[in-house]
């Protein structure tokens, strides 16, 4: 049985994929869509994952944090984020498309810290 604290970070979980998603299904349809262009949606989901990664890198009663794996997974969407917010700026100024390198990389890069996640 669960008890109050494994269900809280079972949410928490929940709400980290859910930013995850949001990061990688909006570069997806951006992707199949093949306009190479960044969305608020991007931005919010990285705010997502950021938080709700904040609160799972603590000590959750048995879990016991994995802090190497916690610090490739915050360089990896420091990274992100820093992709996100030039190629947003270069959309507000140019006002044209991306870059596919720049765009292909916030995929690579929210794709590695999938991998992380889940492999390591």
């Amino acid at each position: 049985m669960l008890g109050g604290m494994d269900v809280l970070r079972s949410v928490i979980v929940v709400l980290h994929l859910i930013g995850f998603a949001m990061t990688l299904g909006a570069l997806l349809e951006a992707a199949i869509r093949k306009r190479y262009e960044f969305s608020a949606t991007m931005n919010y989901g990285l705010v997502v994952s950021l938080i709700t990664g904040v609160f799972l890198a603590g000590p959750w009663g048995d879990y016991d944090p994995n802090y190497p794996k916690i610090g490739t997974k915050l360089v990896l969407l420091v990274v992100l984020g820093a992709v996100l917010g030039m190629g947003s700026a270069k959309q507000r100024k140019t006002g044209s498309p991306l870059p596919p390198g720049l765009f292909w990389s916030a995929v690579g890069l929210s794709v590695a810290a999938c991998g992380v996640a889940v492999i390591w």
